[in-house]
């Protein structure tokens, strides 16, 4: 059989739609279960706010941990900041950052949330 049998032609037309059809199935599947996969899961990254006094460092030890009223949500530049993702020991956290992380659950030793976090959320406020 040539190339030019309307038959042969017929066969291969068929087999590229098959192809593109199985290749278009696959990816939607993939998409399907990635996307699934991101809106069910239940966990979401959280990280510990201490509320520290900037003028209280000791190298090795890093900041003194005040009351969490002693700070606020508004990125002041004060005398007491939220330091983010600390090591606690005693009194002092260390090992963190004054960086606000983005997308992840913020919230305080004493329970209080500063960041509701997740897959694409902004939002950003205090609460109790």
């Amino acid at each position: 059989m040539s190339a030019n049998n309307p038959n042969v032609q017929s066969a291969q037309a068929a087999q590229n739609k098959k192809s593109t059809f199985i290749a278009l199935g696959t990816i939607g599947a993939v998409a399907a279960s990635v996307l699934a996969c991101c809106c069910l899961s239940t966990e979401e990254e959280e990280v510990i706010a201490d509320c520290v006094d900037r003028n209280d460092y000791v190298s090795g030890s890093g900041y003194r941990i005040v009351d969490d009223d002693e700070c606020d949500d508004s990125d002041s530049y004060g005398s007491y900041f939220w330091y983010y993702g600390g090591t606690r020991t005693g009194l002092r956290s260390y090992g963190g950052s004054s960086f606000k992380p983005k997308d992840v659950k913020i919230k305080t030793r004493s329970g209080k949330t500063l960041q509701k976090g997740g897959f694409g959320s902004r939002f950003s406020g205090s609460g109790g």
